[in-house]
């Protein structure tokens, strides 16, 4: 016998199974896929930034040595603490306003823009430790050692 015919194959010994077991991991790939698209969305959903925002995001986070999977906790802190500013929190207000981020601004622009302004304003703190400090305020634990250069 010549040819590839001369050894028997798995897949050609059993098709079916073959054919079975790769619909199998197809199917299970295609539902992971749909999950972490779901997932992007609610987060993007929940905060009211674009899901391409979300995406770069978890781009920056990765580059900058941080977790992806940490976009949505610092996101929703971040919506949380915009909240608490809106709702006259003094603390969050002298929070944003250290970094540049007006009460009017709190209250007019959209999130996205916020985040943007305020990633800005937090590099420009200067000293490390200022930078740390704002992050953990305004993003939470989950900003904490990453850049969010990458969204800019």
């Amino acid at each position: 016998m010549e040819g590839s015919s001369a050894i028997p194959s798995p897949a050609r010994a059993r098709p079916a199974e073959s054919a079975a077991v790769g619909v199998a991991a197809f199917t299970a790939m295609a539902a992971k896929a749909m999950q972490f698209s779901d997932s992007i969305s609610d987060t993007a959903d929940s905060v009211e930034v674009s899901v391409g925002f979300v995406l770069k995001l978890r781009q920056a986070l990765e580059l900058s040595g941080g977790s992806a999977d940490n976009a949505g906790k610092i996101l929703e802190k971040f919506a949380q603490n915009v909240a608490s500013a809106n709702n006259g929190s003094q603390g969050m207000i002298d929070a944003f306003n250290r970094i540049g981020v007006s009460t009017k601004e709190l209250a007019t622009l959209p999130m996205e823009k916020l985040f943007l302004k305020a990633s800005d304003g937090i590099t420009k703190l200067g000293d490390s430790v200022s930078i740390t400090g704002a992050k953990l305020e305004l993003f939470g634990k989950a900003a904490r050692g990453t850049s969010m250069e990458g969204v800019n």
